[in-house]
C-alpha cells in the first residue's frame, strides 16, 4: 500500500469514527479500492471493509457490475 493510499484510508476511518455514517465509509473505501493498483492493497481494503462492517453495504461498489446496477437503480428512481 502506498503512503498516499494509507493516508487516505487513515483519514477516511477517522472521519467515520467522528460520526460520518457507514455509507460514507463504504463509498470512500470502494473509491480507494477501485483506484488501487496492487491486488495486495485491494485485499487489505476489503479486509478493512469487513472489519468495519461495510463490505456488504450497498455503497461498497468495487466492480463494474455493481456500479452498473447502482446507476441503473438511481436512474430508475429519478425517472419515476
Amino acid at each position: 500500500m502506498t503512503k498516499v493510499e494509507q493516508r487516505e484510508i487513515t483519514k477516511t476511518i477517522q472521519y467515520f469514527a467522528a460520526g460520518l455514517g457507514p455509507d460514507y465509509l463504504a463509498r470512500a473505501l470502494s473509491a480507494i479500492h477501485r483506484a488501487a493498483r496492487g491486488q495486495d492493497t485491494k485485499n487489505a481494503i476489503e479486509a478493512l471493509a469487513v472489519e468495519h462492517g461495510v463490505r456488504r453495504h450497498a455503497e461498497f461498489l468495487i466492480d463494474h457490475q455493481g456500479l452498473k446496477a447502482y446507476h441503473a437503480h438511481h436512474a430508475a428512481k429519478r425517472s419515476a
